[in-house]
């Protein structure tokens, strides 16, 4: 801004938050250059606009960098110059109004499911929904970072696992997808190189036990299980009958097994109600 002018009266603090927020996310139109003059001083070598400009560039370079870094998966399958069109187009979209950038990628699956190149295509592509899931699965393993967990309360153990209480604990994420991001999540992150996967639909489980994230697929069994045991009432008992109904009654004997290695990787927690 520039001091000491007497034609320029002086903002709230919200109004030049909203010019400087305006401002820098409209870098491809380009905001009112008669507001920029007045609100950013000249120098001998740069006009406003120019000096705006740098500011756009850098806040836009600081964003980008945060969103290939909650999608990393995503920013290696669409490489950089089609991620960051997207990215930029979320960003204008849905600036961010967080004072911390943690959350800065929390709508960018829904953005991208509507707003698909191929609309209003008679088929759909499949590279899109193969974008769109794995979007969604990277969003959801990043969350589940900051997320509240049992890691205090403690999990559940294998002497009790006839326990009426058992319960899922909090920071576990049941989630089914149409490719396998999860696979494809890994290779990138060993450092390879991956093609896109063929359609394979897919169900998993992604939790934080001990601080550590951990990526485990399902069965259909498994999956419909875990997610009647963490609807908003019922017992795994209750859960288990619900799921023999619908898969047959070898799931009574197979679901001990499957429990075992839930409470080894700390899925289930002990709870008094459902507040979990």
């Amino acid at each position: 801004m520039r001091d000491g002018r007497a034609d320029v009266a002086p903002l709230a603090l919200a109004q030049l938050q909203q010019f400087m927020q305006s401002a820098l996310l409209q870098q491809a139109e380009g905001p009112d250059h008669g507001l920029i003059e007045r609100y950013i001083a000249a120098t001998g070598q740069l006009a406003p606009a120019q000096h705006l400009a740098i500011y756009q560039r850098a806040y836009f370079a600081r964003l980008l960098q945060c969103m290939q870094g909650q999608f990393k998966a995503l920013a290696h399958a669409l490489e950089p110059a089609l991620f960051r069109d997207f990215a930029c187009e979320y960003l204008r979209a849905h600036p961010s109004r967080s004072p911390t950038l943690a959350h800065l990628g929390a709508g960018f699956a829904d953005y991208l499911q509507q707003n698909r190149p191929d609309a209003h295509a008679a088929q759909p592509e499949a590279w899109i929904d193969f974008m769109v899931d794995l979007a969604d699965f990277e969003w959801t393993l990043y969350s589940l970072f900051d997320a509240p967990g049992a890691e205090e309360q403690g999990y559940a153990t294998l002497a009790q696992q006839d326990h009426p209480m058992l319960r899922l604990q909090p920071c576990l994420a049941l989630r089914q997808y149409r490719f396998p991001v999860g696979a494809y999540y890994q290779q990138v992150a060993d450092g390879h190189d991956p093609d896109f996967p063929l359609p394979q639909q897919v169900q998993l489980a992604l939790v934080r036990t001990h601080y550590r994230l951990g990526i485990f697929s399902l069965q259909p069994a498994q999956y419909v299980l875990l997610s009647r045991l963490a609807q908003a009432d019922g017992t795994l008992a209750q859960a288990l009958a619900a799921t023999a109904d619908q898969f047959g009654e070898a799931i009574h004997s197979l679901a001990p097994i499957w429990l075992r290695g839930w409470l080894q990787a700390g899925f289930l927690v002990l709870g008094h109600d459902r507040a979990w």
